[in-house]
C-alpha cells in the first residue's frame, strides 16, 4: 500500500504542506508518453540528482516514487537531522556562554516538542524545491506510485506501459531490523519514523554505534533523555581510531552511556521496555521508556520485477553494477543507496549525476570514484572525514604517512573555544598526495569540502604550504599541518645551501669584530 510509504505525524499544518509538496493526495499521473530517453526509479538525492542532469542535456525524462518527493533525506534523513543539529548546537553556546563573559538572565531550558516543531516547518519549506509542481515545470513527467519492471525496456504502472530508452534505479534504503526475541513488539522507532516524535522519552536506549546513532544519543541527552547506547563494535568502528575517540569523548562529556554488547532480547514490564543485554562478564538488564534501532540500512530491490529486467542484484549490497553504474541490463543504471555501500546523500547525488551522463550521451565513460567522499557527523562540535581512511588505504595497497595539529596551535579556534579539536591528513607516501583528511572542529563542514577538492585533483600536501587564508579562518590550519611535511629534496638542497651562505656571513663579521676591538695597552 502507498499510504504505508507517506505516514507523518502529527498531522500539523506543517506536515500537511510537506505532503502537499511531496506527495499531494490529489495527484494525477500523467499519461505516459509514447518513449522516455530516462525514466528515473526514486525520488531521493540520487533519483533528483540524475533528473537535473538529464534535464540539462534536454532528454525526455519521467521519474516514479512511491513515497516522498525528495526522499528519505528530505523526510528522515540529512534534512532534519540538520535542523535539529542547529537546536543541539545552540543550547550547547548558551551553555558555555559564561566563558564568554556573557550571562543569562534566567536558567537555560530545551523544549523538544518546540524543536521538533520547528524542524518540521523547515523540512516542509525544503520540499518545495522538489515539489510535484516544480518537477513537472522543469518538463519531468511525475508519476506517484509503484514502479514494475515487465521487460527489460518497461515498466508498468496503473496498467499502463511506461517505454524507456535507459533506466536509472534510485530506489535508496530502508533501515535494517535486526532478528532478536521480542524487539518487534516494543515497537522501536527508526529512521523512516523517528522524526515523528513530539515528546521527549525520559529514558532512551539506542542500538546501534555509527553516524545516526551517534547524532541521535547527543542530541535527545541534550534536550534531557537519559540515553545509552548498546554496540557490538564500538563508535563510528569503521573509522578512523582518531574520529572513533573524538566522538566517544563528545558522548561521554554530554552524560551518554556506551555500552559494548549483543542485544539478546527484549520485553514490555508495565509501562517499560526492558532490554537484555550479553555483555563481557554476563548480561545487563536495561530499562528505557523508547527504543531507538540505528543498524544500518539495507538496499531497496524488492518488488520492482528486477527479474524481469534481467538485473542482478545481491539481497545485502544491493543492486550490481560497473564502474559507470551500469548493472547486468546494459540499459539501466543504477545510483545512490541501492547499489553503493557509501551511503551518504551527497554521494547519491553525486553518483545520480554519473549514471544520467553515462546513460545519455554517446560514447561517455566515467567513473563514479569514492576516493573523494566527504561526510559530516552534525555533532556538536561536528567532525568531517574525507576520503579514505588509514585501513581503506591500507587495503588498496597505499602506504600512508599522516600529519595532524591540534587546533589549540589556530587562533581561531583558541577563540572559539574550540582548542581540543583536531585536523588529520592521510598521504600516500610515495608522492605526499593526500588520500584522506578528518576534521574535528566547528567548521568541519568546510574543511570536508576543501579536502574533498584537494583529493579529486589529486593534490600534494606540501602545496598548501602557500596557502593564504586568513588567519581568523579555520583553513589556516591546512597550512600548518602541510609545512610539517619534510623538504623536499630540492627545497633541501636550498636550504642547505642558505645555512652554509648564512654561515660564512656570520663567521665573516665574526672577524671583523674581532678586528674593531682596540688591543690592549694601545
Amino acid at each position: 500500500m502507498i499510504e504505508d510509504y507517506i505516514k507523518l505525524f502529527p498531522k500539523d499544518d506543517n506536515n500537511i504542506a510537506l505532503l502537499r509538496h511531496s506527495h499531494p493526495s490529489g495527484w494525477k499521473n500523467p499519461e505516459p508518453a509514447p518513449f522516455y530517453n530516462l525514466v528515473v526509479i526514486g525520488c531521493g538525492p540520487a533519483g533528483l540528482g540524475a533528473v537535473k542532469e538529464a534535464v540539462k542535456i534536454g532528454a525526455k525524462v519521467a521519474i516514479v516514487e512511491r513515497g516522498f518527493l525528495g526522499g528519505n533525506y528530505l523526510v528522515n534523513g540529512g534534512i532534519p537531522m540538520q535542523c535539529l543539529a542547529r537546536s543541539l548546537r545552540n543550547a550547547g553556546e548558551m551553555a558555555r556562554a559564561p566563558r564568554y563573559g556573557v550571562t543569562l538572565m534566567s536558567d537555560m531550558k530545551t523544549d523538544f516538542s518546540i524543536g521538533m516543531e520547528r524542524m518540521r516547518y523547515l523540512r516542509s519549506q525544503a520540499a518545495e524545491r522538489c515539489s510535484a509542481e516544480v518537477l513537472s515545470k522543469m518538463g519531468v513527467d511525475v508519476f506517484l506510485g509503484e514502479a514494475l519492471f515487465t521487460g527489460k525496456n518497461v515498466i508498468e504502472m496503473d496498467n499502463k506501459a511506461i517505454k524507456f530508452q535507459k533506466a536509472i534505479i534510485a530506489a535508496g534504503a530502508n533501515p535494517t531490523f535486526p532478528a532478536v526475541d521480542g524487539l518487534k513488539e516494543a515497537n522501536p522507532l527508526v529512521y523512516t519514523n523517528i522524526f515523528n516524535m513530539t515528546t521527549l522519552p525520559k529514558r532512551t536506549a539506542i542500538v546501534g554505534g555509527g553516524f545516526a546513532a551517534c547524532e541521535i544519543a547527543q542530541l535527545l541527552s541534550r534536550f534531557g533523555s537519559k540515553v545509552i547506547m548498546i554496540m557490538r563494535s564500538g563508535i563510528l568502528s569503521h573509522e578512523d581510531a582518531e574520529v572513533s575517540a573524538f566522538v566517544s569523548e563528545i558522548l561521554s562529556k554530554e552524560g551518554v552511556t556506551m555500552l559494548s554488547g549483543r542485544l539478546r532480547r527484549v520485553h514490555l514490564e508495565g509501562g517499560n521496555k526492558i532490554l537484555i543485554v550479553d555483555i563481557t562478564n554476563g548480561q545487563k538488564r536495561i530499562e528505557a521508556d523508547e527504543i531507538i534501532l540505528a543498524t544500518g540500512t539495507t538496499p531497496n530491490i524488492t518488488g520492482m520485477g528486477l527479474e524481469f529486467a534481467g538485473v542482478e542484484y545481491d539481497k545485502k549490497d544491493g543492486i550490481k553494477v560497473n564502474f559507470m553504474l551500469q548493472t547486468s541490463n546494459r540499459n539501466i543504471y543504477a545510483a545512490g543507496d541501492v547499489c553503493s555501500g557509501k551511503r551518504f546523500g551527497n554521494f547519491a547525488a553525486y553518483t545520480g549525476e554519473v549514471a544520467a551522463r553515462n546513460a545519455l550521451i554517446p560514447f561517455w565513460i566515467e567513473k563514479a570514484s569514492k576516493d573523494f567522499i566527504s561526510w559530516t557527523l552534525n555533532t556538536d562540535p561536528p567532525i568531517s572525514s574525507t576520503g579514505m581512511t588509514e585501513k581503506e588505504a591500507a587495503d588498496g595497497g597505499i602506504e600512508t604517512e599522516t600529519y595532524s595539529i591540534r587546533l589549540s596551535e589556530i587562533d581561531r579556534a583558541l577563540v572559539d573555544g574550540d582548542e581540543n579539536g583536531f585536523i588529520m591528513v592521510h598521504t600516500n607516501k610515495k608522492n605526499n598526495i593526500i588520500v584522506g583528511a578528518v576534521a574535528g572542529c566547528n567548521s568541519a563542514h568546510e574543511l570536508g569540502a576543501l579536502f574533498s577538492v584537494a583529493i579529486r585533483r589529486r593534490e600534494k600536501l606540501r602545496n598548501f604550504r602557500k596557502l593564504l587564508a586568513p588567519f581568523s579562518a579555520y583553513a589556516a590550519g591546512i597550512s600548518m599541518v602541510a609545512k610539517k611535511v619534510s623538504l623536499t629534496r630540492v627545497e633541501g638542497f636550498f636550504k642547505e645551501m642558505a645555512q652554509a651562505w648564512l654561515q660564512v656571513q656570520q663567521n665573516s663579521a665574526d672577524k671583523n669584530i674581532e678586528t674593531d676591538i682596540p688591543k690592549e695597552g694601545k
